[in-house]
């Protein structure tokens, strides 16, 4: 690694600092959903050229989209009446030598499966229109067409395939993890929901003013389960109950906590507070109206949006797990940030920046910025150690690392 420059430097504590704002669109969220196809897609593929030929063939599907139907909600009503569309996008190698590969079906199933998963309530076989517009285009005929492991140069020397710079952290702040802790509420320990009546298009939004939190939910009610707004303001009183306890719980009686449950439904500078409508949908997404959800508009490093820390320049999902720089160097950030942390005691951000076709594991530069001043050798050391560290296309295919998830971070276990 002696080509790469790191660069240490001493940063103030994120829990120390005035301000603090940190989102989490989850698991129903159509940009997540998007997220979350693109990533299945990717693990399915990856999958099945690993096991049928040893090694993962060129592709990426992180041009994906979701597009929103139309429903007839109502009390005690949930109709779609035009299906939503997902559009597979990205290219992708369709043979390796002579045997052809079937990566519509592989897209078709996997896309099937992660969407049963995150949306419950949504019927794939007459609520979703599939198209699958991937190709093997290339400047480079034999690139998405491979007559062999000639053809996939990163096999035996591992590089990135662009320039970039990726950023990761640890550990997550009281405010990140506060915000990841309310859309678990909404699921048990295996990942289920919790409440048949709600929906997982929950996003959470947390504003940190110093000891004063502000933090808003968005709950979509399942309409066909919901008899009339007298109920659903019964289970919203529960819900911001449980919520404001939980929120306490992890960021202390020193904080002053202000949760506000589905604030679109009423007019939030009326003093009256007035709920005039409800956040109903049918299959417990915003898609029932017609939104959309893009590759890269979810959830970032850590799985959180934390608007104040820095944020990497290229996204996660749906990319080759083996050499694309927006997935492979967001891997390497977990475990370095984590390992840094960890074993020297501060909370540590990293970024790494580098430049197409450099090898993986010598990036241009890493900056590494620490809580408290620590060693440099140390620091050094641990990075020089990760970035050695071979393997990494396993957790990601094999273990999901970045597989959507309701309620914890990238790579979170159990």
């Amino acid at each position: 690694m002696s080509a790469t420059q790191v660069f240490v430097t001493t940063t103030a504590p994120v829990e120390n600092q005035p301000f603090e704002i940190v989102e989490r669109k989850g698991v129903g969220h159509p940009d997540t959903l998007a997220d979350g196809v693109a990533e299945a897609l990717s693990i399915a593929y990856a999958r099945h050229c690993l096991q049928e030929f040893g090694a993962v063939l060129h592709h990426h599907f992180d041009k994906t989209l979701i597009m929103g139907g139309q429903a007839n909600i109502d009390f005690g009503v949930g109709e779609i009446v035009k299906p939503f569309r997902l559009v597979m996008n990205g290219r992708v190698s369709s043979v390796f030598g002579e045997r052809k590969i079937n990566y519509r079906e592989l897209q078709e199933a996997a896309a099937k499966e992660y969407l049963r998963k995150a949306l419950p309530h949504i019927d794939v076989a007459n609520h979703l229109e599939i198209h699958s517009f991937s190709t093997s285009y290339s400047r480079s005929p034999f690139w998405y067409q491979p007559r062999g492991f000639e053809d996939l140069p990163e096999y035996t020397s591992p590089y990135i395939n662009d320039s970039s710079a990726i950023v990761s952290f640890w550990p997550l702040s009281k405010l990140e993890r506060a915000v990841l802790a309310a859309e678990k509420y909404f699921y048990d320990e295996t990942g289920k929901p919790q409440f048949a009546h709600l929906g997982q298009d929950i996003k959470i939004l947390a504003l940190r003013n110093d000891h004063e939190v502000h933090v808003t939910v968005a709950v979509p009610f399942i309409s066909s389960s919901t008899p009339n707004k007298s109920w659903y303001l019964e289970k919203l009183g529960c819900i911001h109950a449980d919520l404001q306890n939980i929120l306490q719980s992890i960021l202390g009686g020193h904080c002053s906590i202000h949760a506000t449950i589905n604030a679109q439904d009423y007019d939030l500078l009326d003093v009256t507070k007035e709920r005039k409508s409800c956040y109903l949908t049918a299959t417990g997404s915003a898609l029932d109206y017609g939104e959309e959800g893009v590759v890269g508009r979810g959830n970032r490093a850590r799985g959180v949006r934390s608007c104040l820390r820095p944020n990497s320049t290229d996204a996660i999902h749906g990319k080759n797990p083996t050499f694309h720089v927006g997935k492979v160097y967001t891997y390497f950030g977990d475990q370095i940030s984590k390992a840094i942390a960890e074993e020297l005691a501060c909370e540590c951000s990293v970024v790494l920046a580098t430049q197409n076709k450099r090898p993986t594991r010598a990036p241009q530069s890493v900056f590494i910025g620490v809580s408290e001043r620590r060693s440099e050798r140390e620091i050094k050391h641990i990075v020089e150690r990760e970035l050695s560290k071979t393997g990494w296309v396993k957790p990601i295919v094999e273990d999901q690392y970045f597989l959507p998830s309701p309620g914890k971070y990238y790579g979170q276990k159990g």
